[in-house]
């Protein structure tokens, strides 16, 4: 039985007897008070029954109204305390009502007037009932009374002891109740503490004994539960606190660990900081080298340009090697041919039988054959096969020299002006050379001006900077420079074909009417020169070339007005004359010849040697051609110096100059002429190597 419910059996115990002892004292103090109640009520009872007595007596005497109802009244009072009080008998309820029957007989006996003796007779024997049963009710009312005295003293006595008793019964109870439990709480609570305290001193894990089922015995379970939940925690706790101790260890471990690889990672820090540096220093010399390589990409990008425009070079060289192979080819035969068609028109202006018509005509065919010879010294200038002959010259003087020349050639239908700076243009050039330029020039364009129209030749001075030479990408020193325009009306070049006039073979004529080396023979002299040209053309609108030729600046000054050579002195020496062309070999005898001289002719190598073996103490000069069958003139002249050294002599030849060298021959060594050679010139020279 656990204590709770043992206090509450004890509670409820002593509750009953509590309960028990004042239903008793309730009952008690009711049996007193009823008792009281009904000494109080009897004793109104007799109190009023002698007062209805004595009602009655006087009414008996004087029945008045007022006696009947003052008796009535009594009457009722004693008729509602007997009906009211549960102790009043029935034979004392019926007195009563025997009352009130006899004193209403005595009324009627009244008021029937009845007055004689039986009547009185009547009415004393009924009040003599009614004072009998007043006397019967008296009695009783008088027992009641004293018996409800005796039960209130009664009562009183047993409900005093009744108090004690009761009261001593529950002290008992209650001591005993209380010290029982007391006894088993204070034995339990003493190893509850004894088990606080073991806890309290860390002796975890102990188990109490549970003795019954009661609120102790299940506090000791808990406490055991406790108990056991706390060691369970304890030993959790434990086992944390060592996985806390090795976590702190590998804490303090990890903290070292991190401390080393700070360090490590400030020692990277420092690394990749002087790697940053490094690479910051890498990245000021990356970024050197980026400009040293866009300066090298650009350095490379020009000479890959350069590099395209020496191929450029080299293809338009291979060209002109290519005509200057077919000019060399040709040029022997070609200035034999003009030497004897400008020999014989000199001739001819020579004869005074002429008239003025005829000698014009000779003059043209003179002008032409000169004209003939020119293209071929151009022809071989532009492939550089023949050496230009540089003099001081003024541009303005080869510009007026051709202007009659160029009004001829361009035609009637074509308007031609020249004009010429006010000052003189000095520049280092081969007269002849630049004259064939202008030709050229106004020969394509009156070819582009077919239906009339204007051309037009300027000189004048220019300053170029090297921002004109960078812009044009011309590959020239900046300075003064001689300019020399030829402008046109005609049909214009188109963009595709400006880039390829200079080239050679390259024409936009039809078949037979163009070889395609006017502008390469013209871009040739031009560079020979050291100048540059250009070209603007728009289809419709013409076409201009501007010529830039160098400005000959130590130049002070020059006799612009050449005065005309003194004629030729003839003599009576005797000459050999080697020439395997059988025209011109009688054209020179006949010139010669005209002048006095004496001719010894022959026509190839061996011949010659074998003449002057035969005539070597007359020959005072051997005019022989360079280039002869059988033998040529160098080896003849070595046997010729053989037989007879310091002899005087004077080569011909219509070949270029780089195929004479190539046979071993100087012009800085021998006297050397070249074909086509003028009378005149020829006896001039022939007179200054014979007064040598």
């Amino acid at each position: 039985m656990t204590i709770k419910t043992r206090f509450k059996i004890t509670v409820l115990l002593t509750s009953v007897l509590l309960l028990l002892g004042i239903i008793c004292v309730v009952l008690g103090m009711w049996q007193s008070h009823q008792a009281i109640h009904k000494a109080v009520s009897m004793g109104n009872l007799v109190d009023t029954l002698h007062e209805l007595r004595d009602i009655g007596r006087d009414y008996r005497l004087e029945p008045t109204e007022r006696a009947k109802e003052q008796w009535l009244a009594c009457y009722k009072k004693i008729k509602s305390e007997t009906t009211a009080s549960p102790d009043i008998s029935i034979e004392v309820q019926e007195a009563v009502d025997n009352l009130k029957t006899v004193f209403d007989g005595i009324l009627a006996s009244k008021i029937g007037g009845d007055a004689s003796g039986m009547g009185q007779l009547y009415r004393s024997q009924q009040y003599t009932n009614l004072d009998l049963e007043t006397r019967r009710i008296h009695d009783w009312a008088t027992i009641i009374r004293d018996n409800a005295r005796g039960s209130f003293f009664s009562g009183s006595k047993s409900y005093n002891t009744g108090i004690v008793a009761i009261l001593l019964l529950i002290t008992i109870i209650s001591t005993a109740v209380i010290t029982r439990v007391g006894r088993r709480v204070l034995s339990s609570l003493q190893i509850l503490e004894q088990g606080a305290n073991s806890l309290a001193e860390e002796n975890v894990g102990q188990q109490l004994a549970i003795n019954g089922d009661d609120e102790i015995s299940r506090m000791t379970g808990a406490f055991n539960s406790m108990s056991r939940k706390l060691f369970a925690s304890h030993e959790e706790l434990r086992l944390q606190a060592v996985l806390l101790e090795n976590e702190i260890a590998e804490r303090q471990r990890t903290q070292e660990a991190l401390q080393a690889n700070n360090i490590l990672l400030e020692e990277e820090i420092e690394e990749r900081q002087a790697v940053q540096t490094s690479l910051e220093e890498q990245a000021v010399a990356l970024e050197e080298q980026t400009v040293i390589l866009e300066a090298e990409i650009a350095e490379r990008t020009r000479i890959k340009e350069e590099h395209d425009r020496l191929e450029e070079q080299l293809r338009q060289s291979q060209k002109m090697e290519a005509v200057g192979q077919l000019a060399g080819g040709v040029a022997h035969d070609f200035n034999n041919i003009l030497t004897v068609i400008s020999g014989y028109s000199s001739l001819l202006q020579m004869d005074d039988s002429l008239n003025d018509e005829q000698k014009k005509r000779v003059d043209e065919i003179a002008s032409s054959a000169e004209r003939a010879a020119q293209l071929t010294r151009g022809l071989l200038a532009f492939s550089r096969k023949q050496p230009l002959i540089m003099k001081h010259e003024n541009l303005n003087d080869i510009v007026q020299h051709v202007h009659k020349f160029l009004a001829r050639i361009i035609g009637e239908d074509i308007t031609f002006q020249s004009a010429c700076c006010g000052a003189e243009l000095p520049i280092v050039a081969d007269r002849g050379q630049i004259e064939q330029v202008l030709i050229n020039l106004a020969t394509n364009a009156r070819d582009a001006m077919s239906g009339g129209g204007g051309l037009t030749v300027k000189s004048d001075r220019a300053v170029l900077d090297s921002s004109f030479t960078d812009f044009h990408n011309y590959n020239v020193s900046p300075g003064h420079y001689a300019l020399l325009t030829v402008s046109d009306t005609g049909m214009g070049i188109s963009k595709e074909h400006i880039d390829h006039i200079f080239e050679p073979f390259f024409t936009t004529k039809e078949v037979g009417k163009g070889t395609g080396l006017g502008m390469a023979i013209i871009y040739g002299i031009i560079k020979q020169h050291d100048g540059f040209i250009n070209v603007y053309s728009e289809l419709g609108h013409g076409t201009t070339f501007r010529i830039y030729l160098p400005i000959d600046e130590k130049t002070d000054g020059f006799q612009t007005i050449k005065p005309e050579p003194a004629p030729p002195e003839g003599g009576n020496e005797t000459i050999l004359v080697a020439e395997d062309e059988p025209s011109v070999r009688v054209l020179v005898a006949k010139v010669l010849q005209g002048y006095g001289y004496n001719v010894i002719l022959a026509e190839d190598g061996v011949e010659a040697v074998e003449k002057f073996k035969a005539h070597q103490d007359i020959i005072r000069l051997v005019l022989m051609d360079m280039i002869m069958p059988k033998k040529n003139g160098m080896e003849a002249y070595e046997e010729i110096s053989r037989i007879k050294p310091g002899v005087k002599l004077l080569f011909s030849s219509g070949y270029p100059a780089d195929f004479i060298e190539n046979r071993g021959v100087s012009e800085k060594a021998v006297e050397l002429i070249m074909k086509p050679v003028q009378p005149m010139e020829l006896l001039r020279k022939v007179r200054e190597i014979l007064d040598k």
